[in-house]
C-alpha cells in the first residue's frame, strides 16, 4: 500500500474551478437574501441556477428567476464588465417567451486562485465581485459570438436579486 500523503490531488481544470466559484458566489448572495437556490445539473437551457421565492401576494405568487452564470479573470477596467457569449447562448438569453425570466451574472475573479477567498476568524472574503444583465428582448446577432456588457453598477448583491424578484413577482422583468 502506497503512501497516500504523497499522492497528487488532480485539481479541477480552470473553466470547472471558475463554474464551482461561480456557483458558490450566487448561492452566498441569494442565501443573504432569504431566497432559494437550486443548482441545475443539466444546463440544457442555459440555467445554471434556479431561483424562487415564495409569497401568497403580488401578481405573480412564488416567483422564479434563472440565472446564466460566468465567471473570468481577464483584467476588466472602465464602466462595464465585459463577457464573450456564443450566439447560441446568447440568443437563450434574449428570449422574450421564456415562461421564467433569466439573467446573466458574470462573476470576476483575480487572476491568482490563492487570492478568490481571504478567510479569518472575523470574515470569510469572497473576491472580486458579481454583475448582473437581462439581454431579454435583444436584438438578433449574425455572428459566431458577440461581447455583452454588465454595468459596473449592476452588482449582483442581495439587494439586487430582491428588488429583481420583487419585480418579477410585481408581474414585471429583470
Amino acid at each position: 500500500m502506497g503512501d497516500s500523503l504523497s499522492a497528487r490531488v488532480e485539481l479541477l481544470p480552470d473553466t470547472e474551478r471558475k463554474q464551482a466559484f461561480s456557483r458558490a458566489y450566487s448561492h452566498a448572495v441569494l442565501s443573504a437574501a432569504g431566497l432559494m437556490a437550486e443548482n441545475v445539473r443539466q444546463d440544457f437551457d442555459k440555467v445554471d441556477v434556479r431561483v424562487g421565492a415564495r409569497t401568497g401576494r403580488g401578481v405573480v405568487t412564488s416567483p422564479r428567476l434563472d440565472l446564466q452564470l460566468k465567471a473570468t479573470a481577464t483584467d476588466q477596467r472602465g464602466d462595464s464588465v465585459v463577457c464573450r457569449l456564443s450566439a447560441a447562448d446568447y440568443d437563450a438569453l434574449r428570449d422574450p417567451k421564456r415562461a421564467v425570466p433569466i439573467i446573466l451574472v458574470v462573476v470576476v475573479v483575480p487572476e491568482d486562485y490563492a487570492e478568490w477567498v481571504r478567510q479569518s476568524e472575523q470574515e470569510l472574503a469572497v473576491r472580486h465581485c458579481g454583475y448582473w444583465v437581462s439581454l431579454r428582448d435583444r436584438e438578433p446577432v449574425s455572428h459566431d459570438s458577440v461581447t455583452v456588457h454588465l454595468p459596473r453598477s449592476q452588482v449582483f448583491s442581495r439587494e439586487a436579486v430582491a428588488a429583481i424578484v420583487e419585480r418579477i413577482q410585481a408581474g414585471g422583468t429583470p
